[in-house]
């Protein structure tokens, strides 16, 4: 199976759950104003290749592995056997809580094992994590933060803001 992406440029593979496709679109905003590129499976399969075999060759292929954590996804296997797949490549895994506490994945044994002592963000903090992911980036194509864009993205603050605001009309 070939892989085609343009060497030197940092990957974040998303995981996530079919019902989380927007929060993962807004996150894959993000990501690429940071100067990364996102790769989920499904957009990124070859013809002819099983989901199972893409997502074999797609995260190793990436640098970190953002998942996202909502009640939906706790329910997906496949979001679990990709947040596996990226442990056992030793590949950093950013979890993003969307709906959820991290304190609802001690319930289950197995999440408890695969996210273990990371540290998870509330999806109010995706600027945090957008800040250390232009470090990241930054470090890795050695160049310096200056010719990333800061934060202030007015329309997806805005979104943001939706989301976070809806979430704790829910709780």
């Amino acid at each position: 199976m070939r892989l085609i992406f343009q060497m030197g440029e940092y990957r974040v593979f998303i995981s996530r759950s079919s019902e989380d496709a927007g929060v993962a679109k807004l996150l894959c905003a993000w990501i690429e104003k940071a100067g990364a590129l996102p790769v989920m499976g499904e957009t990124h399969l070859e013809g002819g290749a099983t989901f199972r075999q893409s997502l074999c060759c797609l995260v190793p292929s990436c640098n970190e592995c953002v998942v996202i954590l909502s009640p939906s996804a706790l329910n997906s296997p496949w979001v679990s056997w990709e947040l596996g797949l990226a442990d056992a490549e030793e590949r950093m895994v950013v979890p993003f809580l969307y709906e959820m506490k991290k304190s609802e994945l001690s319930r289950d044994e197995r999440w408890q094992a695969l996210i273990g002592d990371r540290t998870a963000f509330q999806f109010d903090q995706v600027e945090t994590y957008y800040r250390e992911l232009v470090e990241r980036v930054a470090r890795f194509e050695e160049r310096s933060n200056a010719e990333i864009d800061p934060v202030g993205d007015t329309e997806l603050e805005n979104q943001i803001g939706e989301i976070v605001r809806a979430m704790r009309r829910k709780t």
